[in-house]
């Protein structure tokens, strides 16, 4: 029928959050879980890093460039607390033990 969009329900309510809180559960689980996070951002940190490896900052300008991050990690600390990236503490601290944010001093 033209106009209508048809989506499909799989399963029963609330089923895939069961099997996921079960596999999170199982230590191996969550292990591999755990590494492909972190190899699935290495690959995309990459990507946005790799593009201000030749950055130069103009001294003349009013801002200066601190440092740049991938979006889901910005959500991701924004989730965990609203006002993460307002305070300057947390952003040097996120800085500082992230040093690959500053790509064109490495």
């Amino acid at each position: 029928m033209p106009g209508q969009i048809l989506i499909p329900k799989f399963g029963r309510r609330g089923q895939d959050a069961a099997r996921a809180n079960r596999a999170f559960r199982d230590v191996g689980m969550f292990k591999k879980y755990v590494d492909a996070e972190k190899h699935r951002y290495r690959r995309r940190a990459q990507d946005v890093f790799s593009r201000y490896k030749n950055y130069q900052h103009n001294k003349k300008a009013e801002l200066r460039l601190e440092g740049v991050i991938d979006a889901r990690s910005y959500m991701r600390w924004q989730e965990v607390d609203p006002h993460f990236w307002d305070d300057d503490a947390n952003v040097k601290k996120f800085l500082k033990d992230n040093r690959e944010t500053q790509p064109w001093r490495s």
